[in-house]
């Protein structure tokens, strides 16, 4: 699924629904080039995903660029991926709509 997310502020995201059963195995991958938003400042894309309980399965790391992940879900029941953006942090609101970000990605989403 090819998508483009236009951050204006910090909490931006985008948020998947997936209804997994247990013992599905799943596999992620975010594809998405980094930008740089200042000169010493690059943002890349990672993701998070949650059960149904808002419990961490699988939370990515931005600082080793950590975009994907395989693995088998305990519990059946409704999860959420949550794709979002590292470095916003650097900026307030207001610089965000300044700038004017356009991060293009690729979501692929694999469940067996």
């Amino acid at each position: 699924m090819k998508t483009v997310i236009r951050p204006l502020k910090q909490s931006d995201a985008h948020f998947y629904s997936l209804n997994l059963r247990k013992g599905q195995t799943v596999g992620i991958k975010v594809l998405a080039k980094g930008l740089f938003l200042s000169k010493e400042n690059e943002c890349s894309m990672f993701f998070q995903l949650f059960d149904g309980g808002g419990e961490a399965v699988f939370i990515g790391d931005d600082m080793v660029g950590i975009d994907d992940w395989d693995g088998e879900v305990e519990k059946t029941g409704a999860y959420k991926i949550k794709v979002y953006l590292s470095c916003l942090e650097g900026f307030t609101a207001g610089e965000l709509r300044k700038k004017k970000p356009v991060f293009n990605y690729t979501l692929d989403v694999r469940v067996k």
